[in-house]
């Protein structure tokens, strides 16, 4: 919430204070489990071995935070739960 807070603009967004207030309420409980998170992992921020396909390198970490361990699963999962027609805003 605080990367929200920090980048916040002049608009009030009466359904973000919604979505946040929604997160704050929500948070696991298991505070021990605090570790890095990237915050923006796909694939085009991976860079892979030529011969193996493996990960070699992560890329584009300025949104990286603390937070639960799954939190970068969760957000490379949240794609599957929109229906397959769903009109994502256009690349400009």
């Amino acid at each position: 919430m605080s990367q929200y807070e920090a980048s916040k603009t002049d608009d009030e967004l009466p359904t973000m204070n919604k979505l946040t207030s929604w997160l704050e309420c929500h948070q696991p409980t298991d505070d021990d489990r605090t570790t890095l998170i990237h915050g923006d992992y796909r694939l085009d921020n991976l860079i892979f071995d030529e011969t193996s396909c493996e990960v070699v390198a992560v890329l584009d970490w300025e949104m990286s935070t603390l937070g639960h361990p799954l939190c970068d699963l969760a957000d490379s999962c949240r794609a599957y739960l929109f229906p397959p027609n769903f009109p994502f805003m256009p690349c400009t």
